[in-house]
């Protein structure tokens, strides 16, 4: 009897954890990056993380980004995509959401920017017998790194001068990588 309670608990703990990543309830397929001027902060449908906040506020988003290869016939394709469902904004009626919503979406302009530095790097290599595993690691590592530094020089986009500045930057990079759109 313990036992069947024990796993019974076990499955709704799973169940719930599993729904708090991504909301089955109200899913949307991933979004691609060449769709990314179509976002507005209704796209963002993931469940709010229960007791987080920022410093104190709750007035902030979460956006889930991925880079994704797929194989195809002649070797991989790499795409940046953007999860609705496993995004979220804390607080719907948020003053300055277009602030955030425009913070946010620089978070998947970064995976995007990554996303073209592999593209070139597989593009360059196309004869070589790369792993593609290995090197998708080790740009997803780049990615984060990127990622964090930005939320620490915005102050998740509070420091507003520092914003316009990533901006700048986060633009000029994509712009340098065009070719690999």
């Amino acid at each position: 009897m313990l036992n069947k309670l024990l796993i019974g608990i076990s499955l709704i703990l799973i169940a719930v954890s599993i729904a708090f990543d991504v909301n089955y309830f109200n899913y949307s397929t991933p979004i691609a990056h060449s769709q990314n001027s179509d976002i507005t902060l209704s796209d963002f449908r993931g469940l709010k993380k229960i007791g987080q906040n920022l410093d104190g506020g709750n007035e902030f988003a979460f956006i889930e980004t991925e880079i994704k290869k797929i194989k195809t016939a002649s070797g991989y394709t790499v795409k940046a995509l953007f999860h609705p469902s496993r995004s979220y904004v804390y607080k719907t009626n948020i003053i300055g959401g277009d602030k955030l919503l425009k913070h946010e979406v620089y978070h998947f302009h970064i995976t995007e920017y990554i996303a073209r530095k592999l593209r070139k790097e597989l593009t360059e290599h196309k004869k070589d017998n790369i792993d593609i595993d290995n090197l998708l690691k080790e740009f997803k590592a780049l990615e984060n790194q990127m990622q964090m530094e930005y939320d620490e020089e915005t102050y998740h986009s509070y420091y507003v001068g520092k914003q316009l500045s990533w901006q700048k930057k986060i633009d000029s990079l994509l712009y340098t990588l065009n070719e690999y759109k």
